[in-house]
């Protein structure tokens, strides 16, 4: 038999452990193994957010079963029924307890249980607290949505400081990533190589960090070849690789959506990670429908992609569900008139002076 520290009750044949139990994990080192399928990728510290809730979702199952067989049957054979979701919402059919339970305020008595049920049993969406669906409707795809790269290239102060700033040539030098390689007690040989190579970097950092600097100008190019002949003049004295030379165009670039737009050698067009967005678009809508009407108006030559591949070891998952209660049952309220609320404040600062004078004896 083996165990988990949730409970007293048996559970697939699972018995569970009290609070007085010790662990967290099965007893027995034989049943580790049995622990790990168990948990999955969930550790202890998210057994609360899991296990718990699993445990109540079966043993709910386990009340229902000697009438789960009749009840799936007799939805299947309404028509109206079978396809659709219905959603309720109960939030107000509650009432005040007697006396606080810590921040529970409120209980829901035989009454109003049976209130919910019947909102569920007449099938009713004539009434504001029913709302009936198809069941697609709440499910969705997240297409990824970018635009063609187009940007403007230049060499200015303010762009060569903001590269400076970031990342750009910290693989030729790097003080922060010196200082933390030096700190350790050991070093893999892989480390040990790059902090031999980072701290003999800093000629080279120098020397491209002023062959820049010569060369500032507010001149402004459109097309990422103009700028690299610019970037190859500047550095000629440097020892630069053609990917670095890449990475510090990119880096002293804007988005500029008056520029070209930008594609490979083989004429595909050249997409800018830094627009890349995502849409939800739900199952029942067209994705070339919903873009023509959601995107297309604010951005003309947005791309979309379904970037979902479940044959990857970690599996890319762009398909979902959600029920979005709030919108569905959002009440708007009238915001109140401005001139009620200067009133209100007038009258509370007006209580708040007599209140004031008085507690000073009338002065």
């Amino acid at each position: 038999m083996e165990y988990l520290s949730i409970g007293r009750k048996r559970l697939h044949g699972y018995k569970l452990l009290g609070r007085g139990d010790r662990g967290h994990n099965l007893r027995g080192k034989q049943d580790l193994g049995h622990s790990n399928v168990l948990r999955g990728v969930y550790m202890p510290d998210k057994y609360g957010d899991v296990i718990i809730p699993m445990t109540v979702l079966r043993r709910l199952e386990c009340t229902l079963e000697p009438t789960k067989d009749k009840v799936l049957a007799a939805y299947r054979a309404d028509p109206d029924r079978a396809p659709k979701a219905l959603c309720r919402d109960a939030t107000e059919i509650r009432h005040p307890m007697r006396k606080n339970q810590g921040e529970k305020r409120y209980e829901l008595t035989r009454a109003d249980r049976e209130e919910i049920v019947r909102l569920y049993s007449d099938f009713d969406d004539s009434d504001p607290r029913v709302k009936v669906f198809d069941y697609r409707e709440f499910e969705y795809r997240e297409y990824t949505v970018i635009q063609p790269m187009r940007r403007n290239y230049a060499l200015s102060e303010e762009r060569l400081e903001v590269m400076l700033e970031g990342r750009t040539l910290n693989a030729v030098w790097d003080e922060e990533t010196i200082e933390r390689l030096q700190a350790k007690d050991e070093l893999k040989p892989s480390e040990e190589k790059r902090l031999k190579r980072l701290m003999g970097g800093k000629p080279a950092y120098d020397a491209i960090v002023g062959a820049l600097r010569a060369h500032v100008s507010d001149e402004a190019y459109d097309t990422p070849e103009a700028f690299d002949a610019v970037l190859r003049h500047a550095l000629a004295g440097c020892d630069v690789t053609a990917a670095l030379r890449a990475k510090i165009a990119a880096a002293l670039s804007e988005r500029d959506e008056d520029a070209p737009i930008q594609k490979d050698r083989r004429g595909n067009v050249i997409y800018d990670g830094d627009t890349k967005d995502t849409e939800r678009v739900p199952m029942l809508v067209d994705v070339d429908e919903y873009m023509e009407r959601e995107v297309h108006p604010y951005v003309k030559d947005a791309h979309v992609t379904f970037d979902e591949d479940l044959t990857k070891k970690k599996p890319v998952i762009k398909t979902g569900a959600e029920i979005p209660f709030t919108r569905y049952f959002y009440k708007y309220q009238e915001p109140e008139e401005p001139e009620d609320v200067l009133a209100e404040v007038l009258a509370l600062d007006a209580q708040a002076d007599a209140g004031l004078k008085a507690l000073m004896g009338g002065e």
